[in-house]
């Protein structure tokens, strides 16, 4: 099966399955393009994996969040706005593969 990209180039498409790009870090769903540091992987950003190893050590959302939460507010992020995202880490996937295994 063939489709056209913008370009007008075709490419071949596979009718079983697609590979998910992934657009956010696994364990804290922020936005790689707004990762200021080097990623290791395709799956974290560099605040949450660098140096071969995840940066949080423990398996508690809560404790991650409140820890996340307090970095955003020492960036400027304002806490309308750190609240939110801080909320949301519970939705990323890391989050609920550990809830899962538990």
């Amino acid at each position: 099966m063939l489709s056209l990209t913008a370009g007008g180039k075709r490419r071949q498409k596979n009718k079983f399955f697609t590979l998910k790009e992934h657009k956010n870090c696994d364990m804290c769903l922020m936005p790689f393009n707004q990762d200021p540091g080097v990623r290791d992987t395709d799956n974290y950003c560099s605040y949450c994996h660098h140096d071969g190893e995840l940066s949080y050590k423990g398996n508690d959302v809560r404790e991650f969040k409140a820890m996340t939460y307090q970095q955003m507010r020492k960036r400027g992020i304002n806490w309308p706005m750190a609240k939110f995202f801080t909320f949301m880490i519970g939705f990323a996937p890391y989050w609920k593969r550990v809830k899962r295994e538990r």
